[in-house]
C-alpha cells in the first residue's frame, strides 16, 4: 500500500508526495515523488509537478496565502501608499532569496486583487465548512 504525505511547502504552494522506499546504501534510504500542486497554476519551482486538477480533480485549488490587513478606515493613499512600500521590499533580491529559501512564490497584487482573493477564499471556505457540518466548540 502506498503512503502520501501532504506538505506545506512556503506560502502558497502544497506539494503530495509518494513515500516510495528504494533500497539505499544501508537500506535505510526513501524517495519521494511530487504528485501534484494543490494550486490552479504549475509551481515555477517544480515545473514538471502537474497540478492536482491536471492530474484528474478538475478545479482542485487550496493554497496558502498570506496578507497585509489595516483598519478599515485606511485611506486610499495610504493603502496604495503602503502596497508600493511593499511591492518594492517584495521585489528585493534579499527578500527574493528568503523567499526561494522557503520554497514560497512571491504573488504581489493590488489592494483590489487581494480584496477579491479574500472575498473568494471567504465564500469558498465558509462552503466547506457547511458542507463538512464542521461546528466550532
Amino acid at each position: 500500500m502506498r503512503e502520501y504525505s501532504k506538505y506545506l511547502i512556503g506560502g502558497d504552494i502544497d506539494i503530495m508526495l509518494e513515500n516510495t522506499p528504494v533500497v539505499g546504501p544501508h537500506d535505510k534510504a526513501e524517495r519521494m515523488r511530487a504528485l501534484g500542486i494543490s494550486g490552479m497554476q504549475r509551481s515555477a519551482q517544480y515545473p514538471d509537478v502537474p497540478t492536482i486538477s491536471e492530474s484528474g480533480v478538475p478545479g482542485f485549488d487550496v493554497t496558502a496565502w498570506g496578507g497585509i490587513i489595516g483598519p478599515a478606515n485606511m485611506s486610499k493613499e495610504l493603502v496604495n501608499r503602503l502596497n508600493t512600500e511593499i511591492r518594492t521590499a517584495l521585489a528585493s533580491p534579499v527578500l527574493r532569496e528568503r523567499f526561494q529559501m522557503l520554497d514560497a512564490e512571491i504573488a504581489p497584487s493590488s489592494p483590489e486583487e487581494f480584496r477579491e482573493l479574500s472575498r473568494r477564499e471567504t465564500i469558498k471556505w465558509a462552503e466547506v465548512v457547511k458542507i463538512s457540518g464542521a461546528k466550532l466548540d
